[in-house]
């Protein structure tokens, strides 16, 4: 795989599109690559230079989504993983969604501590949570992943999960058969 297990931004970038429209198109409020804010103690030990680079340094998930009915406010980091990829493959092959799995672990190691110490929504008082949706290429989900995106919709707004699923399929899909066709056109190179 082209930089490792990881894939390129562009494939990123276009997840994050389909993933910010369904939220928006039922009725949440997104914001794109929210600053995670934290609480900081207000010590007067703690310099001003000291808070500007914190504030610098934030972890930028991709997505904040917010309801208007007092709901806990979630932060999203979307990721696509691809699990052919050599150093993943030995641990991944036996068991469906493996790489997912993986990928999910290490992206809450890196933001849950700081969702759980980021200041409470103004809406609902309570502090927001953290959820990693991870995809694999080819096509797999984390289960924790799905039913997060389930809970988001009522079950009159089905039509809604089912297109979200479509067009991150498509574009899965589509992001193969190029990556394939690359490869081949190199070998032949």
């Amino acid at each position: 795989c082209p930089g490792g297990a990881r894939l390129p931004t562009s494939l990123h970038h276009s997840e994050v599109k389909i993933v910010l429209q369904t939220p928006s198109t039922a009725g949440y409020l997104v914001q794109r690559e929210p600053v995670l804010s934290e609480f900081l103690p207000t010590s007067a030990a703690i310099s001003s230079s000291t808070r500007a680079a914190h504030a610098q340094s934030h972890l930028r998930p991709d997505l904040l989504v917010s309801s208007f009915l007092g709901l806990r406010d979630v932060y999203v980091d979307v990721m696509v993983i691809c699990p052919l990829c050599l150093s993943l493959l030995a641990s991944t092959s036996a068991t469906p969604a493996a790489a997912a799995c993986a990928r999910r672990t290490a992206k809450l190691r890196k933001y849950d501590a700081r969702v759980r110490h980021s200041i409470p929504s103004s809406s609902s008082g309570l502090r927001p949570s953290f959820a990693p949706l991870v995809f694999e290429s080819l096509g797999a989900m984390h289960p924790r992943c799905s039913r997060w995106l389930r809970s988001l919709f009522s079950s009159a707004q089905d039509s809604l999960l089912h297109d979200l699923r479509l067009h991150l399929s498509v574009l899965l899909w589509l992001f193969n058969a190029s990556h394939l066709l690359h490869a081949l056109a190199a070998l032949f190179e």
